[in-house]
């Protein structure tokens, strides 16, 4: 399972999945970015937790990754920057 971050403006996905790289969503590897001459870095964030601090937890964040990193047409990737995926644990709501 994966970490369970505290209040959600706290609980960046990224690093809550564990995740220790940069995870750049603005990449200068990407040619849409490089033209513009910013700094590599992470521009998207996802924001997880459980702000009512609930015994079961919600918003458990078991994996981060980027999307949109190849092209779907043999040429032009489909942004300047890249996505950020995440699969979150989220318990029924009690009965």
């Amino acid at each position: 399972m994966g970490r369970r971050c505290g209040l959600a403006c706290e609980g960046k996905a990224w690093r809550c999945a564990g995740r220790t790289d940069l995870g750049a969503t603005w990449d200068n590897a990407n040619p849409g970015a490089a033209r513009m001459r910013i700094a590599t870095k992470r521009i998207d964030f996802v924001f997880a937790g459980d702000s009512f601090g609930r015994p079961r937890g919600a918003g458990q964040v078991l994996r981060a990754d980027l999307a949109g990193q190849e092209s779907i047409t043999g040429a032009v990737l489909p942004s300047d920057h890249y996505g950020v995926v995440v699969d979150l644990r989220w318990p029924q709501r009690p009965s």
